[in-house]
């Protein structure tokens, strides 16, 4: 039987994925854009959206990804958990011994390649530009440990960067589930850890500091990773077919928008965002698949490096056309390709990545 989800629809979902975060993080900068309830719950804006959308403007694709564009989120974390099952339970890593420890320290490796050179030259691009930074040495050292997630006053730009310390947290789960390796435990545990999610989401106030914290920290993950976990283990290509994705994703969308509304459906949206992802995945034919896998492919070097285009477009490409906005978003995708391009042309990835293992 299939997986779910190819390796190369896994690509084509982190693709689509990384896309809309990428958009979503430059289209609701604009003053007259509409806010998206990722952090906090905000009716009003999907109030504001139902009236927008009744009378659209030159701006709708910039509203669309400002309000829901997050979402992508959701997808990538979802499918963090299904990749490692597929990779340490069901592939050739599946054979070989585990190590928590090990794994823990060489997935903290990788994050730290990803972000080091791209959040060291943020300072230098801000000095450069605006002569001045906000980046302190505290929050470089928060930002290197993955620990910007609790020590929030510590926190530097580019904000986004909080993302990493969620998985590496997600990761460390991970590992401490591992040993738990009977079939009902592989079960259970998965589904515990999304009820204490949704348990948490409702009886936390979440104006509280703790309900805070939780916005940023593992618990706002749990839900799609343990998901995307339960998704790799048990449900199979024939579960999903191309036509009930066909189906099923304007049902997700209808839902999607709708558990805006309501406060306790708002906490598991996480669940049907990953699904709508899971469903255009399973839809990609030909040339619309392989640029999605192509996209997907990059989706780490774009996330780390798409900050710093968007820093220089809202600055300096700002400057020069201060209300083209969709010129501006236009102008910031191709500087993001230009940015993965030079990045991988000049093999900087690879290099820090021998040179932080010591090779």
């Amino acid at each position: 039987m299939q997986p779910l989800l190819s390796k190369q629809q896994c690509s084509a979902a982190r693709g689509l994925a990384i896309t809309s975060i990428m958009l979503h993080n430059i289209c609701h900068n604009y003053h007259f854009s509409i806010k998206e309830s990722e952090f906090e719950w905000a009716i009003d804006q999907t109030l504001r959206w139902g009236d927008y959308i009744q009378h659209p403007d030159i701006n709708l694709v910039i509203q669309l990804f400002s309000c829901f564009g997050y979402i992508g989120v959701a997808a990538f974390i979802f499918l963090g958990g299904y990749g490692l099952v597929r990779k340490y339970e069901q592939g050739k890593q599946g054979d070989a011994p585990f190590g928590a420890g090990r794994f823990i320290f060489n997935q903290y490796r990788k994050l730290l390649a990803l972000v080091l050179v791209p959040q060291l030259l943020f300072p230098v691009l801000q000095l450069i530009i605006t002569h001045h930074t906000n980046v302190t040495l505290g929050g470089l050292i928060a930002q290197f440990t993955m620990t910007t997630n609790f020590l929030t006053m510590f926190r530097i730009n580019p904000f986004i960067y909080w993302y990493l310390g969620l998985m590496m947290q997600l990761y460390i789960v991970y590992a401490l589930l591992y040993r738990f390796d009977s079939h009902r435990a592989r079960v259970w545990i998965p589904v515990a850890l999304i009820v204490v999610s949704i348990v948490m989401h409702n009886v936390v106030p979440p104006e509280s500091l703790f309900g805070c914290l939780m916005r940023d920290n593992v618990f706002v993950g749990l839900l799609p990773f343990s998901l995307g976990m339960l998704a790799a283990r048990y449900m199979r290509e024939e579960h999903l077919s191309p036509r009930r994705a066909a189906c099923l994703l304007p049902v997700l969308v209808i839902m999607f928008l709708g558990f805006t509304l309501n406060f306790v459906l708002w906490g598991i949206i996480y669940a049907v965002g990953a699904a709508m992802f899971v469903c255009m995945a399973r839809l990609l034919r030909g040339r619309l698949l392989k640029a999605a896998e192509a996209v997907g492919k990059v989706s780490a070097l774009i996330f780390v490096l798409h900050p710093l285009t968007r820093y220089i477009n809202n600055t300096v490409v700002a400057s020069f056309i201060p209300h083209s906005y969709n010129t501006m978003v236009i102008i910031y995708v191709v500087l993001t390709a230009l940015a993965v391009w030079g990045y991988r042309k000049l093999k900087i990835d690879t290099t820090v990545n021998r040179l932080i293992a010591g090779k």
